[in-house]
């Protein structure tokens, strides 16, 4: 079974010319593997080439580079998709954390639409929630807390559309309110307010959307 899953990301990163065009289909059955057995997905081994998260981080990362090569924003999301699906369905990653942060603000820093702002922040959203204290040392190590927080403000008002946005949003900003705010970096106790008015209209969002 697990051959199968280093076939798949080894024709994508070797260039081999069979999943360049449907790295959305091919995710699937990778998002299947964390899904159904994640504990062996965590610690999996190829002889020679590395852990399954290892592999997993280099797809991540060319797809990244040939998104921003075919200047794609749309391909560039399902790197997102499967940074988020290793956040929901895996547990004891959090060294990986600073990598996947790393990897999201650097992609928010040269994003151009709003449909892909929204899916990197709800990234960024699902990290608060794995990990918030993890989260908010490595926004700060970047110096991005603030933007951040603000991006989340204006995106809620005017991005969030679907249901499973606005539980990303919402589960991440909850584990901000949660926390003892002197522990928070002064960027988060400052937005305590707009952090709650946020909460409170993606609520009220999500009953009128379902």
């Amino acid at each position: 079974m697990w051959r199968f899953y280093f076939v798949l990301v080894d024709l994508y990163l070797n260039d081999k010319g069979i999943l360049d065009e449907f790295i959305f289909q091919a995710s699937v059955p990778l998002i299947n593997y964390m899904q159904k057995d994640p504990e062996q997905f965590r610690t999996a081994h190829f002889e020679g080439f590395g852990s399954c998260m290892d592999l997993m981080f280099a797809l991540i990362g060319k797809i990244f580079q040939n998104s921003r090569i075919k200047e794609c924003e749309i391909e560039a999301i399902c790197a997102v998709t499967l940074i988020i699906q290793m956040l929901e369905s895996l547990q004891g990653i959090d060294a990986s954390l600073p990598n996947i942060i790393e990897y999201l603000v650097k992609e928010l820093q040269d994003s151009k639409t709003p449909d892909y702002k929204c899916m990197l922040a709800q990234g960024l959203c699902m990290c608060l929630w794995y990990n918030s204290t993890q989260t908010l040392l490595s926004l700060e190590q970047l110096g991005c807390t603030a933007s951040f927080l603000q991006l989340v403000f204006d995106l809620t008002q005017n991005n969030v559309k679907q249901d499973f946005e606005i539980q990303r949003f919402v589960i991440g900003l909850a584990s901000l309110v949660q926390k003892d705010p002197s522990e928070c970096p002064l960027s988060v106790q400052q937005s305590q307010q707009n952090i709650m008015k946020a909460l409170v209209f993606l609520c009220q969002r999500s009953i009128v959307v379902r």
